[in-house]
């Protein structure tokens, strides 16, 4: 009977192996215009509900979402959208690449009726004319 178990055991973790050998796991980084935390809750939320994501995770110093994803249920194209459809301004980063992000807030931080977002519903350019 050990024999029997030792035996399917063996089985079990061979099959096992294939999974986690060939599962393909990437990451991307995309810049965004998130200003808040409120922002960083909204982005990351999103992300997360789309199937193939495994972490994504907002820096708001950097405004760059980072996310581990499976490339054979999702790409880049599917993130982008989603965060353009709630309102972000996207685009994928790269190290040491020149940027054209356009530095205005997303809605959720100009919408004057969102006061569970940002506190600060000044733009840029009304703290820049002080």
């Amino acid at each position: 009977m050990l024999k029997f178990q030792k035996f399917v055991i063996i089985q079990v973790l061979f099959a096992l192996v294939p999974f986690f050998l060939f599962a393909k796991s990437t990451e991307i980084k995309l810049l965004t215009n998130a200003h808040c935390e409120g922002c960083k809750i909204k982005i990351e939320k999103a992300l997360k509900k789309i199937d193939g994501v495994e972490e994504a995770n907002l820096d708001l110093t950097t405004k760059i979402a980072t996310i581990k994803y499976d490339s054979e249920k999702v790409d880049a194209k599917d993130f982008i959208s989603t965060l353009e459809k709630i309102g972000y301004t996207v685009q994928l980063y790269k190290e040491g690449e020149e940027t054209n992000l356009p530095k205005e807030k997303s809605k959720c931080c100009t919408d004057s009726k969102n006061s569970s977002c940002c506190k600060n519903k000044k733009t840029d350019t009304d703290r820049d004319n002080r």
